[in-house]
């Protein structure tokens, strides 16, 4: 370390055991080696103390943050292919400050071994980490260091997969150890990808297709043949109101989600305009194939379910249309043929 960085450091403990008022941040410094998670410790610290960084009310945490790591690290120190990037606070009664904790993904570099071997660094591996959980109210009772780092590496997988400025920065090799953190589709997309007898039918009579930014996937009107399960990307679904020819945005949709649904359970034309916003990947599903699944398993079933009838009712509300739902129909109706081409027929002004 430093003389400047041996002085900072001993600016910030005096700061924090005089209880200079503000937050603290607390830094994890992570790399990877091997393709495996390790989370670099200063030889002060205890293995149950984290790195803390006292907060001045001057300046911005991320800014305190990056004077910090640039004061440890020094020249060695890449901010523009570095993350640094807040994933939680929570409170700590035993300095009695609030904690931002702050992610910060280093390079993969020659010097960081060089510095373990010195004794300047510590290594520590981080195995297989879970995140605690509290209620629906209050926080888990007890947070550990892992409980904290399991939090923070899922955010990062989160980002790895929707932002963009996180992903020209990760390396392929932390996509593929952050993969494994990300949720699982539920529903039908969740029983498809997690049932292997499943995803190899849907695997076998699927085709994997793909969309360049801004390309209709398919207009409002076309024929149906098809489901679209997005395995990438994100697509806007777009109605045309009839009425007064004004093109309505319905929804969203990104990765682990699906559409094409009305018109494939319906056997009706398509019931909107689905764009690409980004790159779009899917995987699609003919009207066969979907009904086995379905046959296959309660809880696709009864996803799907949901899925169409708020879909329906969404496009009645905007078009000032009442679609009536039949919560207490028999499920083995409620996504049969005539009750969906009837409420369609409501949604056109046909009857």
């Amino acid at each position: 370390m430093s003389s400047d960085s041996y002085a900072y450091e001993q600016l910030a403990q005096q700061r924090l055991s005089n209880g200079t008022p503000g937050a603290v941040c607390e830094i994890l410094p992570v790399t990877l080696e091997s393709n495996q998670v390790i989370l670099l410790r200063r030889p002060t610290d205890s293995h149950a103390q984290s790195w803390l960084v006292s907060h001045q009310p001057d300046r911005h945490p991320n800014e305190a943050v990056l004077w910090h790591l640039a004061a440890f690290f020094g020249e060695v120190f890449e901010p523009h292919t570095s993350i640094v990037h807040s994933t939680s606070w929570r409170y700590e009664c035993q300095i009695r400050r609030v904690i931002l904790t702050y992610l910060v993904v280093l390079p993969q570099r020659s010097w960081i071994r060089h510095w373990m071997e010195d004794g300047r660094i510590l290594f520590e591996y981080v195995g297989a980490i879970q995140k605690v959980q509290g209620d629906n109210i209050h926080p888990p009772e007890k947070m550990k260091m892992d409980d904290v780092l399991a939090h923070a590496l899922d955010h990062l997988a989160l980002l790895s997969r929707d932002d963009r400025s996180i992903q020209s920065v990760l390396t392929p090799e932390w996509i593929d150890v952050l993969e494994p953190r990300l949720p699982r589709p539920a529903g039908f997309v969740g029983f498809v990808l997690s049932h292997p007898l499943a995803f190899q039918d849907a695997h076998e009579n699927a085709e994997k297709v793909q969309f360049v930014a801004d390309q209709i996937i398919f207009r409002q009107s076309d024929p149906a043949d098809k489901l679209y399960i997005i395995t990438k990307g994100q697509v806007d679904v777009l109605r045309l109101n009839k009425r007064n020819g004004r093109e309505i945005h319905v929804a969203r949709l990104k990765e682990g989600q699906y559409f094409g649904e009305i018109g494939v359970r319906g056997h009706t034309e398509r019931t909107a305009t689905v764009r690409a916003v980004t790159p779009v990947e899917c995987l699609t599903l003919n009207r066969k194939v979907v009904a086995s699944l379905l046959a296959a398993s309660r809880e696709a079933y009864n996803d799907m379910d949901r899925v169409l009838r708020r879909r329906i009712m969404e496009l009645g509300v905007l078009e000032d249309t009442v679609i009536e739902d039949s919560f207490d129909a028999d499920l083995n109706t409620v996504i049969e043929t005539r009750m969906i081409r009837d409420q369609l027929k409501v949604l056109e002004g046909m009857i």
